[in-house]
């Protein structure tokens, strides 16, 4: 079932949405990286290989231990990050008089530089936990200027 029809179903994109994240003027699709919803969906992507980059499961028969959701902790080497958990809610910044959490000016390079402490991880089996920011490793995705974040 793809994004249309969630929204169709529920009648409301929210559905989607992290509660923490604050899209402000963002735009939510583009045909290079699909739709944004505020937490990573890492099912059946295609990854060019290198170092960084983790193994998307293709089938729910793979290991439970495979990720297949996690929180939005993104940066990227242009100054883009994405904090949805800091010890104060997500982290926001204003941009042309709209709260965003799409931020492009904070100080550091990464999300746990601006406050992120941690996120949810989701995994095949359907478990969730919750993972402090220490103990994620960083995923690669995209490019190589583009962190997916940590799980």
């Amino acid at each position: 079932m793809g994004f249309t029809n969630l929204v169709q179903y529920s009648g409301n994109q929210k559905i989607l949405d992290c509660a923490n994240i604050n899209f402000g003027g963002q735009t939510r699709y583009t045909a290079a990286y699909g739709y944004i919803i505020g937490y990573n969906y890492l099912g059946d992507a295609v990854l060019p290989p290198g170092p960084y980059f983790w193994h998307s499961p293709k089938k729910l028969s793979e290991a439970g231990t495979n990720v297949i959701l996690a929180d939005a902790n993104h940066w990227g080497t242009d100054g883009f990050k994405i904090a949805p958990h800091s010890k104060r809610g997500g982290v926001i910044e204003t941009v042309a008089g709209k709260p965003t959490s799409f931020t492009r000016t904070l100080p550091g390079v990464t999300a746990r530089d601006i406050g992120a402490e941690g996120g949810n991880v989701g995994y095949l089996d359907g478990s969730v936990i919750w993972k402090p920011i220490a103990k994620m490793a960083t995923n690669r995705a995209f490019s190589s200027t583009f962190y997916l974040g940590n799980w």
